[in-house]
């Protein structure tokens, strides 16, 4: 026989789920990218921040308005750089080239870090004129990744 679940249970599972983790990292950027797809508006929320170890840049997908999973393990940024390093600055690319940046293998990801390198706080890729859902390097790839890697030393 299945054991009912109270509502006290309820929450204590709640706030075990959010309890406070060890500080990692130093968040420089929290903010949140529009999806890619115009079907499933919505947001994407992640973190850039520094780790306090090594103080390199890293990047987390921490949550989506509407369903979706995926991984919500800190990525680092020069990984992403190095796939986005390998594009032709005309050619566009799809967004399974991030697939490689997560060690979690949810279908969602590679999509879900794409919308984030789109948005203004990143800005590291554009969309192509002929699709949503194709990337090309933003026309200030380089002053955008220097800006970003900045970050590392600034705060």
């Amino acid at each position: 026989m299945a054991r009912k679940t109270t509502k006290d249970q309820k929450e204590h599972s709640k706030t075990a789920d959010t309890e406070q983790l060890p500080e990692t990292h130093q968040i420089l950027i929290d903010d949140k990218a529009s999806k890619l797809s115009p079907k499933q508006p919505g947001f994407i929320y992640f973190e850039l921040g520094k780790h306090l170890e090594t103080n390199e840049l890293e990047l987390r997908l921490k949550g989506n308005d509407g369903g979706g999973l995926h991984s919500k393990e800190w990525v680092k940024l020069s990984t992403i750089l190095e796939i986005l390093d390998q594009q032709e600055e005309d050619k566009p690319f799809k967004s399974s080239v991030f697939k490689p940046v997560f060690a979690g293998k949810s279908a969602n990801n590679a999509s879900f870090i794409a919308a984030v390198l789109r948005c203004s706080a990143i800005a590291l890729t554009d969309s192509t004129e002929n699709s949503t859902f194709l990337h090309m390097l933003n026309k200030n790839f380089k002053s955008r990744r220097e800006a970003l890697l900045k970050l590392a030393s600034s705060k």
